[in-house]
Order: structure tokens, then sequence, then C-alpha cells
């Protein structure tokens, strides 16, 4: 494809939708605080469409009043460039998108066509070419699922509530986002806070849990997370106070340096997420985040990663804030997660795929590969879920306050998990995968899965449950090379008990029933790494959750159903009434007829005379009538339903 539009270099072109000038000077100061040489989208609203390649070299920032469209299909290529200070990478030139607050994204991909968001890298090994928004002058290589931080990442800032708190629990309620380190930069509302990395409540943004960032909907984001200074890399989706207003949906964070996506409070949920291959922790959660999740899938590198979330209830360490352990504090990270499926770094891990970080573990890694990492009150809520290959342990609870009073773990599947002491891996057991000081209250408050002596509780299965995934192998590098998520038959996903109330009715645990939802648009499943076939396609036009297709069958027009009107709660045009209203009323359940069932009509109060019709055959193959079995049975007044039981299992008469 032959690049039409350099989004981050629009002033070599001369583009009227971008501007190299001070952020502030656009909005009068109300929304700037980055100072000169940095890209902003200038248009109110400005779309960016699949026939051209887009290339970030730097950081792109919506601000207040703007939008930026995608269309599905469209490619997006970043970079990065050291602005001729190789020692000095707080200037560094980063290929990135920041919404601001009141600023957004539209993301609106389809699973046919998703927006990828990559490196120039996999644009250079496309094309055999070297790009000119690349510094280098090589071709490529193709980046592969250990290649991070070779660009930035999106982020999405918004005005819902987020907990960040003083020693006396006081709480600020504003923040500058991780990652972003402008040098010569200003907050116009006077509180030291750049405005453009600003996200929560301040002067001039009142809380709004609402607050919409806009949508991103089969999204995929790649080789992410440049790292600014130590400790300061970015996600790949950042969400910092995003309010439940914003979409995200069918989202795959793959191969990112820093964390897959990291919720910095606010109130935004999601659904059908995957973290593949990341090099931090796969879902961080942080800040008094609270928003209603489910279908998370994450798979975790043999050779550098954390946890499969690192799930905080408050900003900082909870020993200093005094003040916030009471019941229903609104400062704790309150999640509901549902159905997630957390495949973690393998049960030994030999082999270093990426450069070290900490020595002296098999993994590398800094807090450890626990599939959860909680500290600071967390009071979330995590069901019918299943937890795999996490070579550390199950769950890391840092502090004697890990845990909120109201938190909830239950009905959860444990399958392999070992606990590794630098150079061996053993399996676990109940009483060993829980650790850190947090552990004792945890089984106080009835969050850990398991009682002190090591029973199982509240739902949860011991220790070393397989899944039984339809596929699951790893090669002899520990490196995993082909999974298909779906439950096999007989599986415990699919026979254990689960708990309703998800968002989306799922009688199994994990994130997959019968299909693969994060088939075909994902790039693990473009890899091949990913097994397992694409639900059906669904159209639901008129949204009363029946297929369009199925409604216009004549069978079905027959008995008064439309394509394009909402059967459920819209019947004939008034609101609230439903066509079932009428297709299950008392007469119409008395009169059904069906072939081989005896069903007749019934006189309520009288007999009702029951037909069965009879077929013969003397070859097995070739069928004619024989007649009807005919019975009359007396019916009391009301409903009455028969019933013809042709099974071994027949009640006594």
């Amino acid at each position: 494809m032959t690049p039409a539009l350099y989004a981050a270099n629009i002033d070599v072109i001369g583009d009227s939708n971008y501007s190299e000038n001070s952020f502030a000077s656009l909005n009068g100061g109300v929304d700037g605080g980055l100072g000169t040489n940095v890209r902003v989208l200038k248009g109110t609203n400005v779309t960016w469409t699949k026939n051209n390649a887009y290339f970030l070299t730097d950081r792109l920032f919506i601000p207040r009043g703007a939008t930026l469209t995608i269309e599905p299909g469209t490619v997006i290529y970043s970079s990065t460039n050291d602005n001729g200070t190789p020692s000095v990478r707080t200037d560094d030139k980063v290929g990135s998108i920041v919404a601001c607050r009141g600023g957004r994204l539209i993301a609106n991909g389809t699973a046919a066509e998703p927006i990828v968001f990559t490196s120039v890298r996999e644009w250079e090994a496309l094309n055999s070419v070297d790009s000119a928004f690349d510094p280098d002058s090589a071709v490529g290589p193709a980046p592969t699922t250990a290649d991070g931080g070779l660009w930035g990442g999106i982020v999405l800032l918004g005005q819902a509530f987020i907990s960040t708190v003083n020693n006396t629990g006081v709480n600020a309620g504003t923040n500058q986002i991780e990652g972003f380190a402008p040098a010569g930069t200003a907050s116009y509302e006077g509180d030291t806070i750049p405005d453009a990395t600003q996200y929560g409540v301040s002067t001039n943004f009142p809380r709004n849990d609402t607050d919409s960032s806009g949508v991103i909907r089969f999204v995929s984001i790649r080789h992410g997370g440049y790292e600014f200074e130590t400790g300061r890399e970015i996600n790949g989706l950042t969400l910092g106070g995003v309010g439940s207003g914003t979409v995200i949906e069918n989202v795959e964070v793959f191969a990112n340096q820093d964390d897959g996506i990291e919720f910095f409070g606010g109130r935004v949920n999601t659904k059908n997420m995957v973290m593949a291959f990341n090099q931090d922790d796969s879902f961080d959660i942080d800040e008094g985040y609270r928003g209603i999740n489910q279908f998370w899938l994450c798979l975790q590198n043999p050779g550098d990663t954390d946890g499969g979330g690192e799930w905080d209830g408050v900003s900082g360490t909870s020993a200093g804030y005094p003040t916030i352990g009471t019941l229903n504090n609104e400062h704790h990270a309150r999640p509901v997660i549902h159905n997630a499926t957390f495949i973690g770094a393998g049960a030994d891990n030999t082999v270093t795929t990426i450069p070290t970080r900490v020595s002296g573990k098999n993994v590398n890694t800094e807090k450890g590969n626990y599939a959860m990492i909680i500290e600071d009150y967390f009071n979330g809520e995590i069901y019918n879920s299943v937890f795999h290959d996490f070579s550390h342990g199950l769950m890391r609870l840092i502090d004697t306050n890990s845990i909120g009073a109201e938190a909830k773990f239950s009905h959860n599947t444990i399958g392999s998990i070992g606990v590794n002491n630098a150079s061996t891996t053993t399996v676990g057991t109940n009483t060993t995968v829980l650790v850190g000081s947090g552990v004792s209250d945890a089984r106080t408050k009835g969050f850990a899965p398991y009682t002190l002596t090591g029973v199982a509780q509240n739902n949860n299965s011991s220790v070393g449950v397989s899944p039984m995934f339809t596929s699951y192998t790893r090669n002899t590098n520990n490196v995993l090379t082909a999974l298909n998520p779906v439950p096999a038959a007989g599986s415990p996903l699919l026979t254990s008990t689960v708990l309703g109330g998800a968002p989306v009715y799922a009688p199994y645990r994990g994130a997959f029933g019968t299909s693969n939802w994060a088939a075909g648009w994902t790039k693990i499943s473009q890899l091949g790494l990913l097994q397992g076939s694409a639900p059906s396609s669904v159209v639901d036009v008129d949204g009363d959750g029946i297929d369009d297709v199925l409604e216009a069958t004549s069978d079905l027009v027959a008995l008064g159903f439309s394509p394009t009107v909402n059967n459920v709660t819209n019947h004939g045009g008034v609101s609230g009434t439903s066509l079932f209203d009428s297709l299950y009323t008392q007469s119409s359940i008395q009169n059904l007829r069906g072939t081989g069932m005896m069903i007749g009509p019934v006189t309520p109060g009288g007999n009702a005379v029951l037909t069965l019709p009879l077929f013969k055959s003397d070859n097995l193959t070739n069928w004619t009538p024989a007649g009807n079995a005919t019975a009359t049975v007396a019916t009391p007044p009301g409903k009455q339903f028969f019933r013809v039981d042709l099974s071994n299992n027949a009640p006594n008469p």
C-alpha cells in the first residue's frame, strides 16, 4: 500500500487537520500544557480511511471538543525517534494517540475488518521497503512476540472518579497519566498537572462517571509500550478516569513492553478482551476503578512477564491511608469480572526469550508470575473463571490490607499452578499457592479460595483441575504453540456450577463456550497459535435478541414475527407489548399440535382427546400411515400438559 497520509508528520504535506503549534493555543489555554512542537488534531471531526496507510512518528493529541474517527480495516503504523539525544529519552518522539478529556477516539472496527495499530517495521516487512518515517535504514524485520516497545500506545483520558489520596485519606481526584513526560509543560488550571495528560476531576472538568471517550471495538494493538525512562513505560491501552459511556470490546493487546491494559480509576465496562504475550501484567487495575467486565483472555510469555492481573484498590500503599479501609469505601477498586481465562507463563521456565529485567528467577519478572497480584484494599469480584499454568502461584497478597471487605472470589477453576523457587518449579497445592502477608486477611474476609487447612470454598475448585481445553500444547522451550480455549466435551468448565448475574448469559466457566470469539480478527489467531472457529454471525438490527434471519422465515412470519420490529418490547408498534404475550396464552398452549406428539384440543374441566399418529414398515426404510393411537383423559380446570415418554425412565403407572 502506498502511504497517502502521514498523520504525525502532517506539517510536511500541509494537511489542515493537524498542527504543531502549542496545544494550549488551540483552546485559549483551557486544555493546554504541553508547550510547543507536539502534534494536535485541529479539526473538530477528522476521519482516517482504510484506503490510506497512516504513520505516527510522535504523540498525537485529540483535544477537548475534537473527534478522530478511524474506519474499519484501517492500519496505523508507528515508530520512535531519539530526537538527536540518544542518552536522553524524555524528549523522544514516540508514535501514540492520546484522547484528552473531552476528546473522542472512534475506532469502531469489525470482526471482518479490524483496526490495527502496530510498528512501522510491520509495514516495512510487508512491503520490503525501508520507511522514510523510521529513523534506521533497515527493512523490518517483522516484529515477533518478543518485540515490544517499538512505539507508544493508545491512551484515553476521562473525567470519571479516580482515587489518589494523601496520607490522611483526602482524595486529589485527579492525576497525570504515566508514560509521558514532555519537557517545558505547564498547567492552565493551576494544579501543576499538564492539562493534556491530566485525567479525573479538576477545575474545568467536573465529575462525570458516564463520560464518553469514544469507541474501541475490534482493535488490535501490537508491539507498543515504549519506555521513556525506567518505570515509565506506556501500556498498550491506558484508561485514565474513563467513564461508562465509552465502549471497549473485542480488543487485543499483543507483545506490549508494559501492561496490556491498565485501568486508572473510572467506570468504563469491557467485554471480549485479549491480552497476549505482554511483558508486564496483562490486566492492571488501580485508583478505585469500578466497571463490569466479561470474557477476558490472558496469554503470557514464557520468558518475561508478571501477573495475569495486578489489582490495586487505591493509588499508592494502603498502609499510609488510615481512613481508607471502611466498608463500601469509594476509594476501593471494585471491578466485577465474569468469565476470564488466564493462562500463565508455564509450570517451568528455563528459556529467556526477552532480555532479563530481574535476575535470579526463571521467569524475568518484577513481582512474579502469579495469576493475581493484589494489594491496597482491592475490593473486586471474580466469578466463573479459570486460572492455569502460572509459574509462581495463584495469588500474591502483598500487604496486610490487600483485600476489601466486600471482595468475592467464587465459582472458579484452578488448573496447574507452580511454586517457583529461582531454579525449580514444583506443583502447587491448596495450601501453597497463596502467598504474602495478606493471605490471613483474605481468608478472614472470605476472599481466599482455600481455608487454612487447604479446603476449597466458595465453589472454587482445588488446585490441579485440568481445564480440558480443546487443544493446548507447548514446545520443548515451554513456548505455547497451539491453543483452542473452547472446553472439550466433559471439561469441568462445562460441568461445574456457575454463578448467574453476568451481562451475557454464559453457562460455563472461562471466556469461551462452544465457539472462539477471538478467532480471525486477532494477531494470535492470524499467527495460527489461537485455534477454533468463530461464532456464527447473528444479525439483530431491531434489537430484540432474536436473529433477524430467523424472524424472516415463513414459519415465524406466520406466527407474527418481523425482522424489522422489536417483537419483545415493541410488538405492533406499542411500547411494552411483546409478541410472546399472545403466543403463550392458556388457549394457545392447550391447542398445540405436532407430529408424533399426543396433543389435541382440550376443554378445561372436560375430556381431552389426544392422538398419536402411527406408521408401519416391513423394511425400516419405507413407512406408511397405520392409523392413530388415541387417549381420552379427564382434565381439571386450568392448564393441563401431556407428554409421551419412550425412554426407560418413564414413571411407574
